[in-house]
């Protein structure tokens, strides 16, 4: 390994190495820090969009390493202001670095090998490469741009059958790819996703119409008793047709977890560490959306964002576990290399150094919601006053949305795009 033999060859002048060391070291503190980011993501949260995507306009001072985050990050705060073409430029960019990311240099992965991960380019967790997709979807719907938004459909599709186990729970972005072949008349691979869904679905009546629709289209006669029984039964919402209209509507609701920091110690002077996701909204509840004030049915379809988010973490879990027992590797030969230049105390503090130096990486997507919701709704034409409940597990309403009074025209369908905190409104 590059930094291992940079030791061993120097190994006469163990000053040259220390020094080395701790201004890697220093730069990793100072650049960990990310403070811009920080802030952009507190104002975020303090309710200050303005403020936080204007802390992002300033791309001078994010570390390229970092650059993937910033996109991201400043995708979401534009998507919630309402500034979707701004928000759609931040997505593709952020879908063009995570394309080249298969071409790291060796002396960054080198690097991070004897320092820490934060030095390297950050590439994003599974479900955050996922998610970059899924908001271009909604972005492009919220903009009529449906062809855009199959493009991206068919994009999240390939990322899912490639990691089927890590997305198999994601609901909203499958749903959100059935719904955008339905949207461009791709009936096929419609009834595909649909489907698929509607045999995991914890709740799926609210496929049920859309599947007997699509049966119908497709000739397949086999089914289509099966679909009617569901919609009879459980009175499932109902597809756009005819003179109805729909409303249909993007739900965030609460805050992604967080990544943080654990640690094993290894004795005599070594330690292990790994991320783990850590909660910022209460995950424990049944947290689900009510609409009031429309006598129609309505579908309801949502991912639990953190444990996606964790399960992803896990599937990379032997990938850390690997980087972590070579990074010791490479320390101890450094060291090692040092002491048997007869300097056990330049040799000792370079393990220390390592030792304090051992930090994974904690860095994550943290404008994220907790949860993604798409809720349904059709409508008759004429003017419409709606209010979507978070209720928990009890049944107790913890906060109220009043989408603005909005007026349908015979077969109109609009998109709308809501924020919702968890806490009591």
């Amino acid at each position: 390994m590059f930094i291992c033999k940079l030791a061993i060859d120097d190994s006469h002048k163990p000053s040259t190495i220390i020094f080395s060391i701790l201004a890697v070291c220093l730069w990793c503190i100072c650049s960990g820090c990310a403070s811009q980011l920080h802030d952009a993501r507190k104002a975020f949260y303090d309710g200050n969009l303005t403020q936080a995507a204007d802390l992002l306009s300033k791309t001078d001072t994010i570390f390229s390493k970092d650059r993937l985050l910033y996109y991201m990050e400043n995708g979401v705060i534009l998507f919630h202001l309402e500034k979707y073409e701004e928000s759609i430029q931040q997505f593709l960019q952020a879908a063009s670095i995570i394309q080249q990311q298969d071409h790291i240099s060796i002396t960054d992965q080198a690097t991070s090998l004897v320092t820490t991960e934060q030095i390297a380019q950050y590439k994003g967790e599974y479900c955050e490469q996922l998610w970059v997709n899924t908001h271009l979807m909604m972005a492009f719907l919220l903009l009529n741009r449906f062809d855009d938004a199959l493009v991206e459909a068919k994009q999240a599709l390939k990322k899912i059958e490639a990691n089927p186990e890590a997305f198999q729970h994601d609901y909203f972005t499958r749903y959100l790819i059935a719904y955008c072949y339905d949207l461009l008349n791709e009936k096929n691979d419609a009834y595909i996703e649909y489907k698929k869904l509607f045999n995991e679905l914890p709740d799926a009546n609210a496929l049920a119409l859309d599947l007997y629709r699509l049966c119908q289209d497709l000739g397949i006669q086999d089914e289509l008793e099966q679909y009617k029984k569901s919609i009879q039964s459980n009175g499932s919402a109902s597809s756009l047709q005819g003179n109805s209209s729909e409303l249909v509507v993007f739900v965030s609701i609460g805050k992604s977890p967080v990544k943080v920091s654990d640690s094993i110690f290894i004795p005599p002077a070594h330690r292990f560490s790994f991320p783990k996701y850590e909660d910022r909204t209460v995950s424990q509840l049944d947290i689900r959306l009510e609409v009031t004030e429309t006598s129609n049915n309505y579908a309801v379809i949502s991912s639990d964002l953190g444990q996606l988010a964790k399960t992803s973490l896990e599937q990379r879990a032997k990938i850390i576990i690997a980087k972590e027992i070579a990074r010791l590797a490479a320390k101890e030969a450094i060291a090692k290399a040092i002491e048997n230049n007869n300097n056990e105390l330049a040799a000792n503090v370079v393990r220390l150094v390592f030792f304090l130096l051992e930090e994974p990486d904690t860095r994550s997507w943290e404008t994220l919601p907790a949860f993604l919701t798409l809720v349904r709704i059709p409508l008759t034409p004429g003017l419409h006053d709606i209010r979507l409940n978070l209720v928990d597990d009890f049944g107790n309403i913890i906060c109220t949305y009043r989408i603005p009074e909005i007026e349908l025209k015979a077969g109109q369908r609009k998109f709308m795009s809501v924020r919702m905190d968890d806490s009591p409104c």
